[in-house]
């Protein structure tokens, strides 16, 4: 999601023209406040930073231990090291002239250098927090070291503001303005904090992407702050006033990007997981329970996605929709399945947000995704996609949807999905593989058929279902004719071509409703739910002449199978019975197949 480079780049616009058209609003500005005035104002805003300063210090020590990682750590180090900040900025309040005696007199000269020391904490707060991006992930920041280095520089505010300040340079002189010292430290300043911004920049990727918006906003308001008090030639103009205003929105964007993106949003999110994990395990791995579960989820923690689809992987190419819910049901298949080529390269293996995504279609033939996809594609603003990939293997996506002109995802819905897939690429894989497990114990893996166990599970269902409605069905055997034969003369592999191509032809002679199934060697069954007499007796003929003539293609060998079927209610009145007089009629047919093939035979030799 490229849009917060935008938006940095219209807030760094915006700061820098404000700031540059600053002398043509100042006598407006002047009819505001008087000189007067301006004390309070100045307090008042330094009093905001105080109290945001150590807001964001007690809220990062109170989590430390659960800030892990290279981004945990950045948040620890940037936040704790403004304990010291904040009580600078408090002594920077009291020192302003004009204000009360503390500890020694109030001046301009105290005030200026503890401003130009509490920034230059900062500036070093944030580069030796960012540093932390680079560093290895285990590495460990020790509270105790923290504490101590914010007594330290504490410390040191008060000796030099107090008993030391005489040693301190001129830094600001009243009537004539601002030193050449004071100008160079500042211009310092803003390299410093130009500095810091590259280093977190380049390591973007470690952190949260409105976390990165909302730093960058900071340190852009905090680098023009500085610009603005190299400007001022009285400490109550315009320039200064501005230089204020822009560090408590500097500090302000500091206090989203750690108290609420940093932390608040993420132990929320942590939080919704848990009660999550806690649905998940009431379903016992069902996979279609677990779908819902997420969707839903999804849609409580995005509430301005209008629609959401999760699709899970079925085969190379194709996906299976699992889940569906919102606008435009009709257009959402509740179990389709949808076809689109090489998925993973179009639209990557991390969390995206996409806009006008025809226009990526439109790069692609027609003839590698569903017609389907690119109308759905049409009626939307924007799409979060948001793949469910562990290992670099792609076991599905999600895709919410907003159809809406006005509305977007912004920063915080795409690090809730980035925190979300996690949890869900999990789960559904989890419940997909215990799925295919399950899949894989009811099934014949020659032929892809259901195994013996399956078939007589389901036809136990079957008459439970018929005595209760009142429904009838039928069962059919099917044998092969001449298995040994060709495994003797033309070998397994041949054989089993045999079986596969029979289970092939079942798939393509039943019904979705339909069980078809390997008994077992050369013997198959198909239970036909709903499926009376007529229409049974009908269907067997049509299994006769359908599997008379199979051929092996690779061997041009011809086989075939002996079909014989019975009808519940109506021929048998128990399962017992049922069962064996299909089993006779299937065997009365392989007598008549072995018949003819004898009687083939001595035609042939005569």
């Amino acid at each position: 999601m490229e849009g917060y480079k935008k938006k940095l780049f219209l807030v760094f616009a915006g700061a820098f023209l404000f700031l540059a058209f600053a002398r043509y609003f100042t006598p407006t500005m002047y009819r505001i406040y008087s000189h007067e005035q301006y004390l309070g104002i100045h307090t008042f805003l330094e009093l905001i930073t105080v109290f945001v300063s150590f807001a964001i210090f007690s809220m990062v020590w109170l989590m430390r231990e659960g800030l892990t990682g290279r981004s945990g750590r950045f948040l620890y180090v940037l936040g704790s090291l403004f304990f010291a900040v904040g009580w600078v900025d408090l002594l920077h309040a009291l020192s302003y002239k004009g204000m009360p005696l503390f500890i020694t007199e109030s001046s301009y000269q105290k005030a200026t250098f503890l401003w130009l020391y509490g920034r230059f904490i900062v500036a070093f707060a944030v580069i030796i927090a960012s540093l932390h991006l680079w560093g290895s992930t285990r590495a460990v920041v020790r509270p105790w070291f923290i504490v101590f280095t914010d007594i330290v520089l504490i410390v040191i505010a008060f000796l030099f503001s107090t008993v030391y300040l005489k040693y301190v340079p001129p830094l600001f002189i009243e009537g004539q303005g601002l030193t050449s010292l004071k100008v160079s430290l500042e211009h310092l300043l803003m390299t410093l904090y130009g500095l810091g911004f590259l280093l977190v920049f380049a390591k973007r990727q470690e952190l949260k992407l409105s976390l990165i918006t909302n730093l960058g906003y900071f340190l852009i308001f905090t680098f023009f702050s500085e610009a603005a008090f190299t400007f001022y030639k009285s400490v109550y103009d315009t320039y200064n006033l501005i230089g204020h205003l822009y560090k408590v929105l500097a500090y302000i964007f500091l206090f989203r990007a750690i108290y609420l993106s940093g932390i608040i949003t993420y132990f929320y999110n942590l939080s919704e997981m848990a009660k999550m994990s806690e649905e998940l395990l009431k379903h016992q791995i069902d996979l279609e329970a677990i779908l819902k579960i997420h969707g839903d989820k999804l849609q409580q923690l995005i509430p301005k996605a209008e629609r959401i689809a999760i699709y899970l992987k079925e085969g190379e190419h194709t996906y299976r929709a699992g889940y569906s819910s919102g606008k435009f049901q009709e257009m959402f298949p509740e179990r389709g399945m949808i076809y689109f080529k090489d998925l993973e390269k179009v639209f990557g293996l991390s969390v995206e947000v996409f806009e006008n995504l025809n226009n990526v279609l439109e790069m692609l033939h027609h003839k590698e995704f569903t017609p389907l996809i690119k109308e759905i594609f049409a009626h939307s603003k924007q799409v979060l996609y948001i793949p469910l990939v562990t290992d670099g293997e792609l076991y599905g996506f999600i895709l919410a949807y907003i159809f809406r002109p006005f509305v977007k995802f912004d920063e915080d819905d795409f690090d809730t999905a980035h925190f979300f897939q996690k949890f869900a690429t999990l789960a559904i894989v989890q419940a997909k593989r215990q799925e295919i497990m399950e899949r894989l114990s009811y099934e014949d893996s020659l032929t892809g058929l259901h195994n013996r166990r399956y078939f007589f599970e389901e036809l136990n269902k079957t008459k439970y279902d018929a005595d209760r409605y009142g429904e009838p069905f039928t069962v059919v055997f099917l044998d092969m004719n001449g298995l040994k034969e060709i495994n003797d003369n033309l070998g397994h592999q041949a054989g089993d071509l045999a079986l596969k191509l029979i289970g092939q032809k079942i798939r393509e002679n039943i019904r979705q409703s339909d069980v078809g199934a390997r008994l077992g060697g050369d013997e198959f069954g198909i239970i036909y739910r709903k499926m009376g007499l007529e229409e049974g007796k009908k269907k067997i003929a049509e299994l006769k002449k359908n599997f008379s003539a199979l051929k092996i293609k690779k061997y041009q060998r011809e086989f075939s199978l002996a079909v014989g079927g019975a009808t519940y209610p109506v021929e048998a009145g128990s399962l017992e019975i049922l069962l064996k007089l299909a089993d006779d009629r299937m065997y009365e047919d392989k007598g008549k197949n072995r018949r003819s093939i004898e009687v083939g035979k001595r035609i042939k030799y005569k």
